[in-house]
């Protein structure tokens, strides 16, 4: 990652979270997009030729309460099949692709707010 996307996030953690925690607002599946295009814009890597390599497997944590609301919201198969459309076009506009395809799963996790989304992923 370099400087700024890192100082970027950094601000950016500042600002959200306290209102985070304040507010509780409901997590979107814009806020997954929004935080996985972060995720592979931080992590992607030069292919030597002009373009990027980005990671292709997302792992997704969400609080309990988020996961539910989501898993009672919607079906999570198409809502992870929606975000991987979202990121082969993201991918498909800036010249950037994986090596294996793009693998994405979501997961409820202990300890994490209500709005807070953590992305994790293996390249």
């Amino acid at each position: 990652m370099n400087p700024l996307n890192h100082l970027e996030n950094q601000i950016e953690r500042l600002v959200e979270s306290p209102f985070k925690r304040l507010f509780k607002t409901r997590l979107h599946p814009a806020d997954l997009a929004k935080a996985l295009a972060a995720a592979m814009e931080n992590r992607q890597r030069s292919d030597g030729q002009g373009g990027f390599i980005a990671p292709g497997v997302y792992q997704i944590a969400l609080s309990e309460d988020d996961y539910q609301f989501l898993h009672q919201k919607s079906d999570l198969n198409e809502e992870i099949a929606a975000l991987k459309r979202y990121l082969d076009g993201l991918l498909l506009e800036t010249g950037g692709r994986t090596e294996n395809g793009l693998r994405i799963s979501i997961q409820p996790r202990s300890g994490l707010l209500r709005g807070q989304i953590e992305i994790t992923n293996d390249q």
